[in-house]
């Protein structure tokens, strides 16, 4: 049996926003000027693959690797109406929690509508374990999320020769092995290209933040 006619649209509405992630740009990047910066649809993809192989690890064996994968697709759900906020823009953590929190009940309210409650329920719920972060699930997860930007600058190092040393500050400050592994690894990658150096790279000048409205996006890289 198919879809009733009210969650097939429903679904159609609830993806129809979902699909802002794929063309929204990551902040950081676009401050930065890094040619065809990422979306958040891209983050959110390989940080799910990460916590694939995050948890085949034995030291691991106790995490829910399917919730982890499910969180990671969900995390920065909320951001396809709000935008990628960053610290830089003046934004406090209350407000941007708010924003993200009111955004993500917005967006599920044509499941609901639809009759699809349940689903509804269960993307809300794993955007606020994330954000509360106190399962060991949403702990892993937080560095794996930090891990995937580290990987993500190496790969724009390398490729576009644009030192990008602010985003690995947090590099050394993790606890989860796996992660601390991954790090090490890629930092030693890192400290072979030419652009590998200690000097800080300069704040971006801030961002404007997004409302609670449909963002308009652009594929256009930046110039």
């Amino acid at each position: 049996e198919g879809l009733s006619a009210p969650a097939a649209e429903g679904i159609l509405d609830f993806l129809s926003v979902i699909a802002n992630l794929k063309v929204t740009k990551r902040t950081g990047w676009v401050d930065h000027k890094v040619h065809l910066p990422e979306s958040i649809a891209d983050h959110m993809y390989r940080m799910a693959i990460i916590s694939m192989l995050f948890t085949s690890q034995s030291s691991h064996k106790a995490l829910d690797r399917d919730r982890m994968v499910k969180m990671a697709l969900c995390h920065d759900m909320a951001e396809a109406l709000v935008g990628d906020i960053t610290p830089h823009m003046g934004v406090s953590n209350e407000d941007k929690a708010r924003m993200e929190d009111e955004a993500l009940r917005k967006m599920v309210e044509p499941l609901r509508a639809g009759g699809l409650g349940h689903v509804a329920d269960e993307f809300y719920a794993l955007f606020r374990e994330y954000e509360d972060n106190e399962t060991p699930e949403s702990k892993a997860m937080h560095e794996i999320d930090k891990f995937e930007m580290y990987l993500q600058a190496y790969d724009y190092e390398k490729a576009q020769g644009k030192p990008l040393a602010q985003f690995y500050s947090k590099a050394r400050t993790h606890s989860t092995p796996t992660v601390v592994s991954l790090v090490d690894a890629l930092l030693k990658r890192r400290a072979q290209l030419p652009v590998a150096t200690d000097s800080p790279v300069a704040t971006p000048a801030p961002t404007t933040p997004t409302t609670l409205t449909t963002p308009t996006t652009t594929d256009t890289p930046p110039t």
